[in-house]
């Protein structure tokens, strides 16, 4: 079997949770004795001459070029990009199926390009986020300064957020954005949280599948935690503002110092730098009135994730919008690291509070401070939430669910197109007394 993963970008040039797992599933198709194929987008560079170009030495890990998406639809402003080079590419690839992991970079013209190409090959997309129904970087929250979450998506709401466009706009967005999803075989999303943000906003239920994210085995005695002399609290991914960092630090600071003495605290991750103005001053003052008690590490390789997550007791993840299912709690999971959460969405879903680890109340930094003084001064509290902690799936086991969900919708697919094909006699179908 030949299989074409499309991504958002390449973890090796973009960090993300979404373009992580997508490789992932990518290299261990390969372990599987899959043909599979990884087409990414790259990151704006050097003007190229070619829309591909190679990420790989053995040529499967393909980085596309393409032009300028319309930020709105999601849509290749340069049509030449899909219907010449995109069309070139398939032709000499030949997949079996077309496993869409996003459609951000790239576009959603490319599922309707691969079914002009060939009605009989099927096409999965796993929905990572809210992007299709919310054009404020999918997060589903107000934009401005209340950040207010969003319980639904609808054109009226979505206008109030985007002044310049009208709730017309966002009805045209949502039809053309769908006429590009019906098109899809199978949806997988790693969450139920976000399959019923998307059945509710039209998708078919029965064409969802909830799947996980796989991590890879932890190392032996990697959940054989050794507490340090001091409580470790780690964040960890993108240091954005809506990842909660903010919350986190003034969490930090609301803590008494003798209490704060007792932990240790950790960022890791990049990001801060892409942050507006604003919000990267008001990170650097926190973190310089904070002193000692906070160390920054900056950026990660997804490889150091076991050996990070071995000195931590508690990984924090408190976003401030719905989440979806973040790595980061996966990957805690897997190394028996209980996490501290939001209390919405997706983390909610994930976490079990008291059981495999705490929730807080969604951007409020007090309760944050309050549960991580829970944590530190309720004795074996850590040890409990560790024992209650369910071993995530392994990328073998989300491998394999793929392998079989892919014969089936080529099965499916090649049927379905054989009877599109079939002549039709205008008196069939047809009664008579």
């Amino acid at each position: 079997m030949r299989v074409l993963i499309v991504s958002h970008a390449h973890p090796k040039r973009v960090a993300g949770g979404a373009q992580l797992a997508a490789h992932q599933l990518h290299r261990e198709l390969m372990g599987l004795g899959v043909d599979s194929h990884f087409l990414a987008h790259a990151p704006p560079g050097k003007v190229r001459l070619a829309t591909f170009s190679s990420q790989s030495k053995d040529g499967r890990e393909i980085l596309f070029h393409g032009g300028p998406l319309n930020p709105l639809l999601f849509s290749q402003e340069n049509t030449w990009f899909v219907t010449h080079d995109f069309r070139e590419l398939l032709h000499r690839l030949e997949p079996d199926v077309v496993h869409f992991q996003h459609y951000a970079a790239v576009g959603v013209d490319l599922m309707r390009e691969v079914r002009n190409w060939s009605p009989s090959v099927p096409m999965m997309l796993t929905l990572h986020e809210f992007l299709a129904m919310c054009h404020a970087g999918g997060r589903m929250v107000k934009e401005g300064t209340t950040q207010e979450l969003c319980y639904e998506a609808d054109p009226h709401s979505c206008a109030e957020c985007f002044p310049a466009l009208t709730p017309e706009d966002f009805f045209l967005r949502e039809l053309f954005i769908k006429s590009h999803f019906e098109l899809i075989d199978q949806f997988v999303s790693p969450s139920a949280f976000l399959k019923k943000r998307y059945v509710d906003w039209g998708l078919l239920a029965e064409k969802i599948h909830v799947l996980e994210n796989g991590q890879p085995d932890a190392p032996a005695g990697a959940l054989e935690h050794r507490a340090p002399e001091t409580m470790h609290f780690a964040f960890f991914g993108k240091v954005f503002k809506a990842k909660g960092i903010m919350v986190f630090l003034e969490a930090i600071e609301r803590l008494a110092p003798a209490l704060r003495e007792k932990c240790e605290f950790s960022i890791y991750g990049s990001g801060i730098d892409e942050e507006p103005t604003a919000v990267r001053s008001e990170f650097t003052s926190r973190i310089s009135r904070l002193g000692k008690s906070v160390r920054t590490y900056g950026s990660y390789a997804p490889e150091e994730m076991n050996g990070l997550l071995s000195r931590v007791d508690f990984v924090v993840a408190p976003s401030t919008w719905w989440e979806n299912s973040p790595m980061v709690i996966q990957e805690a999971f897997a190394n028996g690291v209980p996490v501290i959460c939001s209390n919405i969405g997706g983390m909610a879903e994930k976490v079990t509070d008291g059981v495999n680890g705490l929730h807080f109340r969604v951007n409020d930094s007090r309760d944050l401070a309050a549960t991580i003084e829970t944590a530190v001064t309720t004795a074996g509290l850590r040890q409990k939430l560790a024992a209650g902690i369910k071993k995530p799936p392994t990328l073998r086991d989300t491998a394999e669910w793929h392998l079989a969900a892919y014969e089936k919708i080529i099965a499916l697919r090649a049927a379905s197109a054989r009877l599109e094909a079939e002549p039709r006699s205008f008196l069939q179908g047809q009664s008579f007394p």
